[in-house]
């Protein structure tokens, strides 16, 4: 059943001409768009979690300036959508989408999730809310882990939210440029000119020319902040390395020195067991070989080829294990002695690459 008239009606009024704003006030040009949200199927009973995962998608919608973003929630409020979908007749994603019509929405985003196998299949549209034509799709599979989900959703939604387009081609305003920006570890949050711009990796575009401050954010690793030039028509490139918190550096310093020495342990048992099992078996093949040849039991050829090569490869597995004993493996270096760095590359021809070092208590730039 369709949505009454009058009742979209109401809705697109309430939404579109809020209580204080006027029909006369300038226009607004952002793309309007309605979050459906990520749908729970084939073995997902948790609504919850397509429901959390649906407010991420919205955080990372909203935070494009060039959009003005309707989620359900927003929905929900104005027509109050639990206690009236009987009454409306809204039942339905396809109910859902008539309201983003209503709404005078330009796109809307849908997705679902569903298990297969061992792992969550994640897929997400973005269409044209008049055409039904998709804009951008993406799709990943991913560990059945909800922090690995929450992962996966939220780089497919700023990949999808690069790769969308308006009218058939991308939306370019003038004297504008790009960024792109990835760090290791990956999901550091953006903040781009103090605006949140969604977690790495991704790509933000239309951006105003000149240099603007980037912070990367992540639990547990330093805050990163660095200048980023942005040039009209091309794409500056941001690769970070993040340093852990040195005392989480050192806490996984010690652990990774317990490990270093049950592993050292392990490869010297083996090692001394190659040379000592190598010169036993070289002296017994060799041994062997020699008593083939003595006249006095009549030189037996064969055999003593044999117990020669049999010591020449004791021979080998001895060398092997000392080989392994003057090089064992290298001790762990403690994180906070390992250089980090961010690199900040412009369009070619646009200027010199930069670096910036990380350091306990500061950085440097070369």
């Amino acid at each position: 059943m369709r949505v009454p008239a009058l009742l979209l009606a109401a809705l697109a009024g309430a939404v579109l001409f809020p209580s204080g704003a006027r029909a006369a006030d300038a226009p607004d040009d952002r793309l309007r768009t309605v979050i459906l949200g990520i749908n729970a199927r084939r073995g997902v009973d948790d609504k919850q979690l397509a429901q959390a995962l649906t407010d991420v998608v919205q955080g990372i919608y909203a935070a494009d300036p060039r959009r003005v973003v309707i989620g359900r929630d927003d929905i929900a409020r104005v027509l109050d959508l639990e206690a009236q979908k009987q009454q409306a007749g809204c039942e339905s994603d396809k109910c859902l989408a008539e309201i983003g019509a209503a709404l005078d929405a330009k796109r809307i985003v849908t997705g679902s999730i569903d298990v297969i196998g061992s792992n969550y299949m994640v897929t997400m549209s973005e269409i044209d809310a008049k055409s039904l034509e998709p804009m951008a799709r993406v799709q990943e599979r991913t560990a059945k882990d909800e922090n690995a989900l929450v992962d996966a959703v939220t780089r497919l939604a700023a990949d999808m939210l690069a790769k969308s387009k308006v009218g058939g081609a991308a939306r370019v305003i003038g004297n504008a440029g790009s960024v792109e920006i990835t760090s290791d570890p990956r999901g550091a949050e953006v903040l781009l000119g103090g605006e949140k711009m969604g977690s790495t990796p991704t790509r933000i575009d239309n951006l105003t020319a000149g240099e603007q401050k980037l912070r990367l954010l992540r639990e547990d690793y330093e805050p990163v902040e660095v200048a980023v030039p942005i040039h009209p028509g091309g794409t500056t490139k941001v690769d970070a390395e993040l340093r852990i918190l040195r005392p989480l550096a050192e806490k996984n310093f010690e652990v990774r020195k317990v490990a270093y020495e049950e592993d050292l342990t392990l490869h010297n048992v083996g090692a001394w067991s190659k040379v000592g099992g190598g010169m036993v078996l070289a002296g017994l093949g060799s041994l062997f070989g020699v008593t083939q040849l003595l006249p006095r039991q009549g030189i037996q050829l064969v055999p003593a080829i044999g117990g020669f090569g049999v010591g020449g490869l004791g021979g080998a597995l001895a060398i092997w294990g000392v080989v392994d004993l003057v090089n064992p493996p290298p001790p762990p270096v403690p994180e906070w002695e390992v250089q980090r760095k961010v690199t900040v590359t412009p369009p070619a021809g646009a200027g010199e690459q930069r670096v910036q070092l990380l350091q306990d208590g500061g950085s440097t730039e070369r």
